[in-house]
């Protein structure tokens, strides 16, 4: 009886979870195709490569562009890391701590919140066998 008790809770937070998503007033981002991924990925190295050539200022421009693409779509969490890293390290090369601080805190956010989802997932496929 507590398995099936188990499964209607977890039936209706999912459901409330969907219903949250679709009335909310934000989309979820559909997810990035390969090719999206890989343009993401080389427009993210053309950046590091201004920082490494010196360009700052074009890199810093060049990082804030794709930090906001990557709200347009949902890229891996590799991709959406390896932006906010650089765009963090090339901040603090420009002086600008405070604005690394804050990529910082949204880098380990989305980090959070991919581990919960990683860890609700885990337990409904156990809940499940």
């Amino acid at each position: 009886m507590k398995v099936a008790n188990l499964r209607d809770f977890f039936a209706f937070s999912i459901s409330l979870f969907v219903c949250a998503a679709v009335f909310g007033g934000q989309k979820t981002p559909k997810p990035a195709t390969q090719e999206q991924e890989s343009f993401m990925l080389g427009r993210i190295l053309g950046a590091v490569e201004d920082v490494g050539g010196g360009y700052t200022k074009e890199a810093l421009g060049k990082l804030s562009s794709i930090n906001k693409d990557l709200e347009k779509r949902r890229y891996a969490l590799r991709t959406n890391w390896l932006c906010h890293r650089y765009y963090e390290e090339t901040l603090l090369k420009d002086g600008k701590r405070e604005d690394a601080i804050r990529v910082l805190e949204i880098a380990q956010r989305e980090a959070n919140a991919q581990k919960e989802t990683a860890e609700l997932l885990k337990r409904a496929g156990a809940a499940t066998q």
